[in-house]
C-alpha cells in the first residue's frame, strides 16, 4: 500500500520589471545527469533536513539553488502532489510564492541554467505539470491579487 509523505517543498520566484510592466518568473533548468529529472526546466524544489519547517526549507533551498536571500514570501493555496513509483510514495509539497527586486542569480551545481520569462512562457518551460499549475496559482492568486497581506507569511 503506498504512503502519503510530506517531505519536499516547492517555490516560485518572480520578479516585477518596471520596463516591460510584467512579471518574469524564474525557470531552473537541472543538469543532463541528474538521476530523477534530467534535463527539465523547474522552478525551486528541495527535500527537507532534519527537523525543518516547511518555510525554513523553503528558505534554504532557494538559497542554496539561486543565492537569493528571500524577504517577501507567500504561501500559496496549492498543495502539490506527485506519485513516485520507485518507493510507492505519494507526494504532497508545500508551494510558495517569492517576490524579488533583483534578477541577479547565483546558480548551484544542481542546475545548469536559468531564465527569467513571462507568465505564458514560463508555463510552456516547465515540464512537471504541478510545476504549470502553480505558477498559474502564484500569478492568480498572488501576483495579480488585489490583497497582498492575503497568504503573506512574515519571516
Amino acid at each position: 500500500m503506498p504512503q502519503i509523505v510530506v517531505k519536499t517543498i516547492q517555490a516560485h520566484i518572480a520578479y516585477y520589471d518596471k520596463e516591460l510592466c510584467m512579471y518574469l518568473h524564474l525557470a531552473l533548468k537541472r543538469r543532463d545527469n541528474d538521476i530523477k529529472y534530467p534535463s527539465i526546466w523547474q522552478a525551486v524544489t528541495g527535500t527537507f533536513e532534519g527537523l525543518e519547517s516547511s518555510i525554513e526549507c523553503m528558505k534554504r533551498e532557494i538559497e542554496e539553488e539561486t543565492g537569493i536571500i528571500v524577504q517577501k514570501v507567500w504561501f500559496l493555496p496549492y498543495v502539490t502532489t506527485f506519485y513516485d513509483p520507485k518507493k510507492d510514495n505519494i507526494h504532497h509539497a508545500p508551494v510558495f510564492g517569492i517576490l524579488v527586486d533583483s534578477k541577479e542569480i547565483k546558480l548551484s551545481d544542481e542546475h545548469t541554467e536559468f531564465d527569467w520569462l513571462l507568465f505564458n512562457e514560463a508555463v510552456k518551460y516547465y515540464n512537471l505539470p504541478s510545476h504549470k499549475e502553480a505558477v498559474k496559482v502564484f500569478d492568480e492568486y498572488i501576483l495579480n491579487s488585489n490583497d497582498e497581506k492575503l497568504f503573506r507569511v512574515d519571516i
